[in-house]
């Protein structure tokens, strides 16, 4: 199982379609297992999947411990036509973040890890018709801030994908996002899998920002750019896939292609995660 975190400290640089996408793309084209979190608390990706969170089903849940630890009770099931199982958020969310602030014990700041250790437990488990199916991706939708809730997701998580779009704020934020990551990570920026362009358009890079993120040395940026599409838009409000909204899209095709890279990279070419 790997587990992804999708981060930027700036909205605007489609992070929550990139998670969507990405999870639909494993899910339906490869056959995965996978699960998605909303650790954002504007709940735009649990509206996508149309799961609105219960008492004791959401990532507030997860991290304020109020009820035991048992990792299904979180996860519930996406739409139909994406096989994804989510763990929901929405605005409740904030009291996570005004417990840790408050250093109120009942905040579990490692919630994430013990989340991904009794999946992995779970999978594990000699007792095969006990234990719920194993996952192969779980995918982390950050929330864009430096919150208590985005730095577990980033120092647990496996990998982390950074989503950024071509102009000059976005760019040149990139050292506070890697500044952060550093500081929460005892590896460095070594989880870092890439720095994924996303909304390009030609025409909008006119000083070659794109040329410039994959000059820089700290992080590799993915090869694969995501073009700016209509369809994303439009997919996103009717809560489709998007590469079942509009499979031919620019942005449909490039998707479809980052995950191939970044699959390759991590060395899952045989459906082994």
């Amino acid at each position: 199982m790997r587990t992804i975190a999708i981060f930027n400290h700036k909205g605007g640089v489609g992070k929550t379609t990139t998670v969507s996408t990405m999870a639909d793309i494993l899910a339906i084209d490869y056959g995965k297992r996978v699960l998605v979190i909303d650790a954002d608390p504007q709940g735009n990706l649990s509206m996508f999947y149309g799961v609105e969170p219960d008492e004791g089903n959401s990532t507030l849940d997860l991290f304020m411990g109020t009820h035991e630890p048992v990792y299904s009770d979180w996860i519930s099931s996406a739409r139909t036509d994406a096989p994804v199982d989510i763990i929901p958020s929405d605005t409740a969310l904030v009291q996570a973040e005004a417990a840790a602030l408050k250093e109120d014990a009942r905040f579990n700041r490692h919630a994430m890890s013990d989340l991904f250790r009794a999946i992995r437990e779970d999978a594990d488990a000699p007792d095969a018709d006990n234990r719920q199916s194993a996952y192969d991706y779980v995918l982390i939708d950050c929330s864009p801030a430096f919150s208590q809730v985005s730095l577990a997701a980033l120092r647990d998580a496996d990998d982390i994908i950074v989503p950024i779009t071509t102009d000059l704020f976005s760019t040149m934020g990139m050292a506070t996002v890697l500044k952060q990551i550093m500081r929460a990570r005892k590896d460095g920026l070594n989880s870092v899998a890439g720095v994924l362009v996303n909304k390009y358009q030609r025409v909008e890079d006119p000083n070659g920002l794109l040329t410039y993120l994959r000059n820089q040395k700290a992080v590799p940026t993915f090869e694969t750019v995501i073009r700016k599409s209509k369809k994303v838009v439009s997919a996103g409000a009717d809560g489709v896939p998007l590469i079942k909204f509009s499979p031919r899209c620019a942005a449909a095709r490039d998707y479809r292609a980052f995950v191939a890279e970044y699959m390759a990279k991590k060395g899952d070419r045989n459906g082994k995660a």
